[in-house]
């Protein structure tokens, strides 16, 4: 879990005072090698009625102790997913 917050000390006419930015992740070993990761994050852009919501899954492989493979899939929900 992470979170963040922008001050925006001089906004601008359509612009937000300040933004946020929130993450939820989990991870779990299915096997040695292999690693499945998901996140769901919310953040608000500094321009005002401009938001993004989306939801990834992914895969880690290790290779070898110094090299993985990885892949993702994200998708954006809800009325302020992007397009």
């Amino acid at each position: 879990m992470n979170g963040s917050y922008y001050f925006n000390d001089d906004p601008g006419e359509a612009e937000r005072d300040g933004a946020y930015a929130f993450v939820v992740g989990y991870e779990t070993r299915v096997s040695n090698p292999i690693v499945l990761v998901a996140d769901v994050f919310r953040e608000q852009e500094l321009e005002e009625d401009r938001s993004i919501n989306m939801a990834e899954v992914g895969a880690r492989y290790r290779l070898t102790p110094y090299a993985l493979l990885t892949a993702g899939v994200g998708v954006g929900f809800g009325a302020d997913a992007p397009e």
